[in-house]
């Protein structure tokens, strides 16, 4: 208790206090004489918060009132720091089917697991093709004034009838958006009368502080726009919901739709990087005083109703937290019945995730930190339910070679996810194992059951130094590329998943970035052929007869790896690329029958001419849909280039083949170059009509 005359140096010590420290905790001690020291309390109601960090920790379910806890805590911290460790890596997309060939005899987009769909910019149901366009500018000179003049033009989803020739018509025009507004389109889904667009919107912002000019990206928003497209021409669009958030991935799993998708909440008024106590007090206060609910991603139906996507008692949070964590943002997993899309079921984590794999029954989420951890987080997935399950974390990442989620496959009980642990040996920096995992559901961990190399099979994937280029799983087989100046292709034994194995491997030239099982015997490679001696000094040549050139460009190769694998033919695109190398949705599949199989991808290359009059060189783009076909006769099997489908382009329209997709329908080819489609034949690929 404090003595009457320490009373009266209170108020004196509040006078002299105004210039003092603005730290909370300082202590400010005064000894007049002859009265006793006088110790005044801190009047600052921060709280002492642990650093904000991602958790590799399984997930609990709790109550409104700890999820609001940890996510404002996030929110508060946020504004001290940007260091951008916060956030998982992004990825760049089982007995693991590719699937891609419709019954009725035309090609689909291909996917990683049978009986999951995966959005692409083209979709096709035998009679009617539908393609994605982003907005842009129709560039046109007046041939009477000379003048030019740009029109802009939204993003759009253009539907186009087969007509009784075969040629293509188009009979209505989706605009997605506005041309003042035009978003992204990320991606369509087609089912059975239903057209699904999912777009996403940015906006962006600028700050000016004393010294720097600063630009910033403000609220993101996608939209999920659902059409009756019973009948295309009059396609009627049922509804639009506008989200909060920025879609990470999405699949299609009969009627529903399932989104994955992060949320990071913008909040006005708040200071950034905070300089002293008065300025993070005022931070904190204003996080505190506001409604959680209005601190959670909404969305908007086509009546402009705005509902939460998520309930504050529906979400999950790191086991190991407490009320000293926090982090500022959301994933949320949503459903939407694309039959009734007021139907809409979420979840969410107060975490952060950045990748998606799927199957019929499973979805999991997965990222790494600084790609030295990973975490999964495994959900059930039963109609429009999603529950979790369980969680594993581990040393190293998924993230090399691209296409990430070609690293997990789930086969009954058992994931299997091919990971890479980065080490400081500068002569071998690389160390990629298999691992399997079992969900204990006591637990809710993903328990590690294998691991290869392990001490019964100790042989190394991969060579010193070289890093994964390629994953594919099929059946009880997983196949593995790595790269560094070779291409060594690994066969993986997975017949009992608690007892994995290397079988059998093979070394060529180059690499494939993409592998698609045909067969149990025969798998298509995608990717480059590269020269060695780019890499090593090669040897001297015998009898000084130099060794023969390797071109280097696109690569297109088949493998039977029913024994030993070998190379059966490859062929090779001298300075080309492929955009399947890095998105197997460029691909075109067709399975004609158990003997026949077909293939189209686009190859891109760029062609120099010179000018002697100018001393100058022209590049031009060069871009084609190479057809490839795979013929089986009985033990053998063939590769063989079946042509080009090569129209000629308006140079001043360059698309690049970055978005090129085909169709393949029997003999039928549509290929779809930028905003174009052009028709051709299997048996006469230069027999080409358009554009469409």
């Amino acid at each position: 208790m404090y003595k009457k005359s320490s009373l009266v140096m209170l108020s004196v010590i509040g006078l002299l206090g105004c210039g003092g420290s603005d730290s909370p905790s300082d202590t400010i001690l005064i000894q007049p004489v002859p009265v006793d020291p006088v110790i005044v309390p801190p009047v600052s109601t921060l709280p002492q918060l642990n650093d904000m960090s991602i958790s590799l920790k399984p997930l609990k379910s709790v109550n409104e009132t700890s999820f609001e806890t940890h996510y404002k805590n996030g929110l508060y911290l946020a504004t001290l720091t940007d260091d951008g460790k916060r956030y998982l890596n992004s990825g760049d997309v089982s007995t693991s089917e590719a699937s891609s060939s419709s019954a009725d005899g035309f090609s689909e987009t291909i996917t990683q697991e049978a009986g999951v769909d995966e959005a692409d910019r083209v979709k096709y149901d035998g009679d009617y093709l539908y393609i994605a366009n982003n907005g842009g500018y129709i560039h046109a000179i007046d041939e009477g004034t000379k003048i030019a003049t740009s029109t802009p033009y939204s993003a759009n989803v253009r539907i186009l009838k087969r007509q009784a020739d075969d040629t293509l018509l188009t009979v209505n025009t989706l605009n997605i958006g506005d041309v003042k507004n035009s978003p992204n389109i990320d991606g369509l889904y087609l089912s059975e009368g239903r057209l699904t667009v999912l777009s996403s919107t940015y906006s962006y912002g600028s700050t000016i502080e004393p010294l720097f000019h600063i630009w910033y990206q403000g609220a993101r928003i996608f939209n999920v726009s659902l059409f009756d497209t019973s009948t295309p021409n009059v396609a009627n669009e049922i509804t639009d919901l506008t989200i909060d958030g920025n879609i990470i991935s999405s699949r299609r799993v009969d009627k529903n739709l399932i989104i994955v998708s992060s949320y990071n909440k913008e909040i006005e008024g708040l200071i950034m990087f905070p300089q002293n106590d008065k300025e993070k007090q005022a931070n904190y206060d204003l996080i505190q005083k506001i409604d959680i609910n209005t601190l959670l991603p909404q969305y908007t139906d086509a009546n402009g109703v705005t509902k939460n996507l998520v309930n504050a008692d529906n979400c999950f949070i790191p086991e190991d937290a407490t009320d000293a964590d926090g982090y500022d943002g959301i994933v949320t997993l949503t459903t939407i019945n694309i039959d009734d899309p007021s139907e809409i079921t979420s979840i969410c984590i107060n975490s952060s995730v950045q990748g998606l794999y799927a199957t019929p029954s499973s979805v999991y989420t997965y990222g790494s930190v600084d790609q030295k951890s990973t975490v999964i987080h495994k959900f059930s997935m039963d109609g429009q339910s999603i529950d979790y399950k369980a969680s594993t974390s581990f040393a190293g990442h998924v993230f090399g070679g691209g296409q990430s989620n070609l690293r997990f496959s789930e086969q009954g009980d058992y994931l299997r996810v091919v990971v890479t642990e980065n080490t400081d040996d500068s002569s071998d920096r690389f160390e990629h194992l298999l691992k399997v995992f079992s969900e204990n559901e006591t637990t809710n961990e993903l328990e590690l059951v294998a691991q290869l190399p392990n001490a019964a099979h100790p042989e190394k994937l991969g060579k010193d130094d070289e890093d994964i280029y390629a994953v594919r799983y099929f059946g009880s087989k997983a196949y593995i590329v790595t790269f560094k100046s070779m291409d060594p292709l690994y066969v993986l034994n997975l017949e009992d998943n608690t007892q994995p194995f290397v079988e059998s491997s093979l070394e060529i030239i180059g690499y494939s970035s993409y592998l698609h099982p045909i067969s149990e015997d025969l798998i298509l490679g995608i990717g480059q052929n590269i020269d060695p001696s780019r890499f090593i000094t090669p040897d001297e040549p015998e009898d000084g007869v130099e060794p023969e050139k390797i071109i280097e460009g696109a690569k297109v190769a088949l493998f039977d790896v029913s024994g030993e694998p070998r190379l059966v033919k490859e062929f090779v695109f001298e300075g080309g690329y492929t955009p399947a190398e890095f998105n197997y949705h460029a691909l075109t599949y067709l399975k004609v029958s158990d003997d026949k199989h077909l293939f189209a991808m686009p190859i891109e290359s760029w062609v120099s001419t010179a000018d002697i009059a100018t001393d100058s060189v022209t590049w031009n783009s060069n871009s084609a849909l190479e057809l490839f076909e795979v013929n089986i006769s009985g033990a053998d099997a063939e590769l063989s280039h079946a042509g080009s489908v090569a129209p000629s382009y308006d140079n001043d329209n360059y698309y690049g083949s970055w978005n090129d997709r085909a169709i393949i329908h029997g003999d039928l080819i549509f290929y779809v170059h930028g905003a174009d489609v052009y028709k051709s034949s299997w048996l006469v690929p230069n027999d080409i009509e358009g554009p469409f």
